[in-house]
């Protein structure tokens, strides 16, 4: 009985900071994003050599609803998530983040990409078409 008072007060104590730490975390829309190509290229080349094959590689989301999204009001940041259509194509959804770290569902979110592949552009180390 001893034991699992200790595991769940050390599993409290454990979670309760990671869930503090997390609350509080404020997004600013200035935190640092940027990487070299090389880099970009690097993590890009991993990711395809694991991927299967035809297995959608990136997604192009258009300027529209991109500026439509950050325009909403308390919006900071966007958050991409991984996601599979009802037909089980892959897809990718994008939402409004505020200052605390919360999705903005209410709001507008996005999807509709143009997948890559077919559509990845001209070859380049990110696509990995060369």
């Amino acid at each position: 009985m001893n034991r699992i008072i200790v595991f769940i007060a050390l599993m409290l104590i454990c979670c309760g900071a990671t869930f503090g730490q997390q609350s509080q975390a404020k997004i600013t829309g200035k935190e640092k994003h940027d990487i070299k190509l090389t880099d970009a290229a690097a993590f890009t080349k991993k990711f395809q050599a694991a991927a299967a094959q035809n297995s959608l590689r990136a997604g192009l989301f258009g300027r529209e609803i991109i500026d439509r999204i950050l325009a909403q009001r308390s919006v900071k940041g966007l958050r991409i998530y991984n996601a599979l259509k009802a037909d089980g194509a892959s897809t990718y959804v994008i939402v409004g983040v505020d200052s605390s770290g919360n999705d903005l569902k209410a709001g507008i979110l996005g999807e509709e990409i143009i997948p890559c592949p077919p559509l990845c552009g001209a070859a380049n180390e990110l696509n990995g078409k060369r």
